[in-house]
């Protein structure tokens, strides 16, 4: 929705603003208290702001039918700043096994 809504033009600015506010909150408070903060204040926005961008340079492409087999990258990516190398590596590798499984 965070892309579609920002791609409607001026009157869905507000909407966009609230629901990456959202989204970004979302990952801070589910992120573990005891491991250290990332070194940049904003880094969930920059990570978000990033997977949005790889989403939607997808979408732009025109290869929308490609989005599923980025969410083990993306996962990693959004992950990375705040869980480290070696956390966000075994995320990237449970997001691929979930791809993998059959339904």
């Amino acid at each position: 929705m965070v892309i579609e809504v920002a791609a409607v033009g001026a009157a869905s600015r507000e909407l966009f603003r609230t629901d990456f506010s959202r989204f970004t909150e979302l990952i801070d408070d589910g992120l573990d208290p005891s491991l250290p903060a990332p070194d940049l204040p904003q880094a969930t926005s920059l990570a978000v702001s990033a997977a949005l961008a790889r989403v939607h340079e997808e979408i732009v492409r025109g290869r929308t039918g490609e989005l599923p087999r980025l969410l083990p990258e993306l996962t990693y990516e959004l992950l990375v700043p705040f869980i480290g190398e070696e956390a966000a590596r075994a995320q990237e590798r449970r997001a691929s096994a979930t791809m993998a499984a059959p339904p």
